[in-house]
């Protein structure tokens, strides 16, 4: 799983609603697909773009969920195009569109940070189905960033607690002192607690994207 900045996923502002940037040059695709997804994804937003270069700037400057996108295309290739996305919004998740059965490609556009795979012709279901699992991913990921965070400021605060404590000896500050002790504790509990849930988070988004990948490199051996 490719590394991403902490708080980078949770701090771009994202719709309340999952949309999904869906990119090939060939017209009568971007008529049919949308109407499709839309059918079995009513919840999630589908925007189109037939060209390359267009979409490598839509899908960095924008939100997306995720992006489908045609691996030939002129101008840029798909690999490309999920460059230009990564570079800027490393958490959207990448489904490449392909009929192009190269075991190298395949391996090349995983390591690159591509969710998923779909062939050309594709099955109208596989393409629903992995673009629910790509939006689903993404904010899972967005999630466990904002828990990533979370547990960063807490041990900050734990930090502090050595860096800025009085060195003065009243009655008063003794009692102070003791409150702020059972506040600590209960951080470190906490911290404690979230440490674990991030952990049980990453191993399942792990295995969750080593499912997919594997599903990926069996239907390019079909294609």
């Amino acid at each position: 799983m490719n590394t991403i900045p902490l708080g980078l996923c949770s701090s771009l502002s994202a719709p309340p609603h999952p949309t999904v940037l869906f990119v090939d040059d060939d017209p009568v695709l971007l008529e049919i697909v949308p109407p499709i997804l839309k059918h079995t994804l009513p919840h999630v937003s589908v925007e189109t773009c037939p060209s390359s270069r267009l979409a490598a700037q839509k899908g960095a400057e924008g939100h997306y969920d995720a992006a489908v996108i045609d691996l030939t295309m002129p101008d840029l290739d798909g690999l490309e195009v999920l460059a230009h996305i990564r570079e800027r919004r490393p958490c959207t998740s990448i489904v490449l569109i392909t009929g192009r059965k190269e075991d190298d490609l395949a391996e090349q556009a995983l390591k690159e940070g591509t969710f998923d795979f779909i062939g050309k012709p594709f099955n109208t279901q596989e393409l629903t189905s992995s673009v629910d699992r790509a939006v689903r991913i993404h904010r899972f990921r967005r999630r466990l960033d904002e828990r990533k965070v979370y547990l960063s400021q807490l041990r900050e605060t734990l930090e502090r607690r050595w860096t800025n404590a009085p060195s003065i000896t009243t009655t008063a500050i003794d009692e102070s002192r003791s409150l702020v002790r059972a506040s600590f504790t209960g951080i470190e509990a906490t911290v404690k607690r979230t440490e674990a849930v991030i952990q049980r988070a990453e191993r399942l988004l792990r295995r969750r994207e080593e499912q997919v990948h594997r599903m990926a490199r069996q239907r390019l051996q079909a294609i």
